[in-house]
């Protein structure tokens, strides 16, 4: 398990990314047609995990040449529509957030029941973080 972890966790969070970025909202009259690869949680390869790493690339990359495009071609009015459209798009990117939040801590409190020295470890980080911040407050 200890192998399969990080790259369990890798595909955890790609995927989430590339959900959000697929539902980046496009420019008024433009769709965004992107083939996603899935990754089941309970089985994928490193190869998944690269190619959604790649489409995560290619997806971030979309949406930067389509904010450039309001440089090269100013449209306040577009723009406005587009700030619109993004306001709602955060407000809906939230809850999945918070759901990647809650999955991720799911998983390290997992890997410390499982691993008794690594509690006891983090544990004494959390003790001198706390001494730290106390201090230097």
């Amino acid at each position: 398990m200890n192998a399969l972890l990080p790259l369990g966790i890798t595909a955890l969070v790609l995927g989430v990314l590339l959900g959000a970025l697929v539902d980046f909202p496009s420019p008024p009259g433009q769709a965004t047609q992107v083939a996603v690869t899935t990754l089941d949680s309970e089985t994928f390869s490193f190869e998944q995990v690269e190619e959604v790493g790649a489409q995560l690339s290619s997806v971030y990359t979309s949406i930067i040449a389509d904010l450039v495009s309001f440089r090269e071609d100013p449209d306040y009015a577009r723009a406005q529509v587009q700030r619109e459209v993004m306001v709602v798009y955060a407000g809906d990117l939230a809850p999945r957030l918070q759901a990647l939040a809650d999955r991720l801590k799911s998983l390290f409190v997992q890997i410390l029941a499982e691993n008794p020295d690594l509690a006891a470890e983090y544990d004494a980080l959390m003790t001198e973080l706390e001494t730290l911040e106390s201090t230097a407050g």
